[in-house]
């Protein structure tokens, strides 16, 4: 904790200095030492099988932080400052800019009333970490601040500082190329206070322009980690193991078109429209995946299956950003999901065997 502190500080002196490469070092050297320190706070006491395990320390640490966010949040109310947002240890206030020192003040004098109350041996620290001017919250730990609004239309610029990206689904690097792109420009609309009108008619542009892209702007990079013959199989008690969904998408396409890997190479997977249905009430289509060489792309004899290509990989990220419940954003775009009638055919001609028999 104390090689944290130093670390803040230099943190915090390179950042007023705007030596920005010297503030990234330290940025990460304190993130590293902030999860060592997290592996203790929420790992060892609270691991079961650990040496120091210990409930009552694990549990401390953590409902200690949040009664005391709780505390900030009530007494801001009441001081008349607005809280959007809270997480594990920081919260959000709607705050303007030339009112900052007041909050400041008002967020000390917050803490040293708590840790006074609370018998503390040493006072709370609560930092001020940036001041943002636009910022779109998705759900917990994961959200896009932006320090300046003409920063919002490169999207390259909010990964740096003093804007800041968390863990959001275009951040990380098994995101479709097709995808990242739609997700950063509905963020970026949403930033800009755009309706949710314009949103959907953007979202209907983006998902009937998907068929004319090339396959490997598409596929979900996967890698194979171990010898095929490692996965599935039983456990000890003879429980089956069962086989996961793009390692069979390996092995089918291995069988139908002698698609071939050398262990620790990646490969890309889609699911594909088969003939395939299941139920008897309701019949729905078979969610079949097939591999495919990154380098080539997918077979020509296979159709993308857009629709759940979407709904596996896009409507669950986004829907948030269009204040409507998935199923009814799904629902707005359906018609303009490539290859839909064809989707639709498969199940009509199900069901008219089914009358028939």
């Amino acid at each position: 904790m104390n090689e944290r502190s130093k670390a803040k500080k230099n943190k915090k002196k390179y950042k007023e200095e705007q030596n920005d490469e010297l503030f990234k070092k330290w940025k990460y050297i304190d993130f590293a030492l902030k999860t060592q320190a997290a592996a203790f706070s929420h790992g060892e006491f609270g691991y079961w099988r650990s040496r120091m395990k210990d409930y009552k320390v694990a549990e401390a640490i953590t409902s200690t932080t949040k009664k005391f966010i709780f505390f900030m949040m009530d007494k801001l109310e009441e001081l008349g400052f607005e809280w959007v947002y809270s997480h594990t240890d920081s919260i959000y206030i709607k705050c303007k800019k030339k009112d900052i020192d007041e909050l400041l003040s008002s967020v000390d004098l917050i803490v040293k009333s708590y840790c006074k109350e609370h018998g503390y041996r040493k006072e709370a620290i609560l930092e001020f970490e940036q001041f943002y001017q636009r910022a779109y919250i998705h759900s917990p730990a994961r959200n896009v601040l932006i320090a300046k609004t003409k920063d919002i239309d490169e999207p390259d610029k909010w990964v740096d500082p003093p804007n800041k990206v968390t863990g959001m689904n275009f951040f990380r690097s098994e995101t479709p190329e097709a995808l990242r792109r739609i997700e950063i420009d509905l963020v970026k609309l949403k930033l800009k206070r755009k309706s949710v009108i314009s949103l959907i008619r953007y979202l209907k542009q983006a998902i009937s322009n998907l068929g004319d892209l090339d396959s490997r702007e598409l596929g979900i990079i996967k890698p194979l980690n171990k010898p095929i013959n490692e996965y599935g199989g039983e456990t000890e008690d003879g429980r089956k193991i069962p086989i996961p969904y793009h390692i069979q998408a390996y092995l089918d396409a291995n069988e139908e078109y002698g698609f071939e890997l050398e262990e620790g190479e990646k490969f890309m997977v889609l699911p594909i429209l088969t003939d395939e249905t299941t139920g008897t009430r309701k019949i729905k289509r078979v969610r079949n995946y097939i591999a495919f060489p990154i380098s080539k792309g997918l077979p020509k004899q296979y159709d993308i299956d857009y629709e759940y290509y979407l709904k596996s990989n896009l409507y669950g990220k986004v829907y948030k950003l269009f204040d409507i419940p998935e199923d009814i954003l799904e629902e707005c775009v359906r018609d303009y999901i490539p290859n839909i009638k064809k989707a639709n055919g498969i199940v009509e001609k199900a069901m008219e065997e089914k009358d028939d028999s």
